[in-house]
């Protein structure tokens, strides 16, 4: 099968995949920062899968169906050291992430369903997507963070993003974030 054209038909094929195969799943990245604040369409796609990574090859087994050609054996291995792995899809870079650490622990709970085009898929939460960045951006950047806090205002959970942050051991929240957690 050829792999949709655009990026968001790729997304909405995914959702689809996943959502049909029962696989526990949320966008993160782009997709979902787009969501919540209304950002540029996706260029690249960060799947969050919430099974464990031994579930990789069966995870991967179903991308094929949707175009995506990539050396199994290869990703099964750095998703079982790494508990993720970054693929190409035509042109589209696709992270997988599989329920490794605290993130994914705290995160699966919260996923919330948003519409998209004419469907609807699953996004990390705004909090979630906001942990996501801070802990993926060892060096503090969190000027996406500060957009989406500002785009929810007061609708932020800021009680639980403080207590998560704390959870996983991420201490303080960088200083672009630091104003939106006080209160």
């Amino acid at each position: 099968m050829a792999p949709p054209a655009s990026v968001a038909d790729r997304v909405a094929a995914l959702a689809a995949r996943f959502t049909t195969a029962g696989y526990p799943h949320a966008f993160g990245g782009e997709v979902a920062f787009a969501a919540h604040a209304g950002a540029r369409p996706p260029t690249r796609v960060l799947l969050h899968v919430f099974v464990a990574p031994r579930e990789a090859a069966a995870v991967l087994a179903r991308l094929a169906v949707l175009g995506l050609e990539v050396d199994r054996s290869d990703a099964v291995d750095r998703i079982a050291v790494h508990g993720h792995a970054s693929l190409a899809w035509g042109g589209t870079p696709l992270a997988i992430h599989f329920g490794t650490d605290g993130l994914h622990a705290l995160a699966r709970p919260r996923v919330r369903r948003v519409p998209f085009g004419d469907r609807y898929l699953y996004v990390l939460s705004a909090e979630d997507l906001i942990l996501e960045q801070v802990l993926a951006d060892a060096g503090g950047g969190t000027g996406r963070s500060a957009e989406i806090a500002a785009a929810l205002g007061p609708d932020l959970d800021t009680a639980y993003l403080r207590a998560a942050l704390a959870s996983l051991g991420a201490g303080e929240a960088p200083p672009a974030l630091q104003r939106w957690l006080v209160g």
